[in-house]
């Protein structure tokens, strides 16, 4: 399926939670600073969780994909 956007606006220092119902696991993400046009973030997670920002993301899913269709670098 297709995934769906929600656009929040959140204050210095408040926070927001995305849960999974099933499993109770959550994790908290509170604004921690906010200076010349960036936002700092803090994440609490289970240290099962993995987290990195988007590029590394699109990075570690490239490699994956080549290393599946057997290209070596």
């Amino acid at each position: 399926g297709r995934n769906l956007m929600l656009v929040l606006s959140r204050r210095l220092n408040e926070a927001l939670v995305i849960a999974d119902p099933w499993t109770g696991q959550r994790i908290r993400i509170v604004v921690t600073a906010i200076q010349r046009g960036q936002v700092q973030l803090g994440i609490e997670a289970p240290a099962e969780v993995h987290i990195w920002r988007e590029d590394v993301d699109r990075r570690l899913l490239l490699r994956k994909g080549r290393e599946a269709a057997g290209v070596v670098d």
